[in-house]
């Protein structure tokens, strides 16, 4: 795991916004750079499918935000999300049956919804971004 050093690189402006802030490992790590995403709150819980624990998320506490993932919305509706990261190849979506709410849930997301590099412009999603973060 490379070390992060804060502002040891340029940062990855998005329509006027610093999204993410550019990671310059040490040259021995053999580590690329990266983009770490920038933080909106100091406190940050990362939701997963796990039945006895992701009702524990402080959805109505605005001080955290509240990354979620892939379906994680069908399974908790009405919830607040702040980013949305999808790691499964986003084609899986768009077979025989498409997932018809699932696309127009990563279209109209409101916050950064983070895919995987390879998936950039296989669906219209305006708030898209690479994951991982490429320099």
């Amino acid at each position: 795991m490379a070390k992060k050093t804060a502002g040891s690189g340029p940062p990855v402006i998005v329509d006027e916004t610093v999204v993410a802030e550019v990671v310059e490992p040490a040259a021995t790590s053999g580590v690329a750079a990266f983009a770490w995403p920038v933080r909106t709150k100091d406190k940050v819980a990362i939701v997963g499918f796990a039945d006895g624990h992701r009702h524990l998320a402080p959805f109505d506490d605005p001080e955290w935000e509240i990354w979620g993932l892939n379906r994680l919305h069908q399974v908790m509706p009405g919830k607040r999300w702040d980013r949305w990261f999808e790691i499964h190849d986003v084609g899986m979506y768009l077979g025989e049956k498409p997932d018809e709410e699932h696309l127009a849930f990563l279209r109209t997301f409101p916050g950064p919804v983070y895919i995987r590099p390879q998936d950039m412009g296989r669906i219209p999603i305006p708030s898209a971004q690479p994951y991982p973060f490429p320099r």
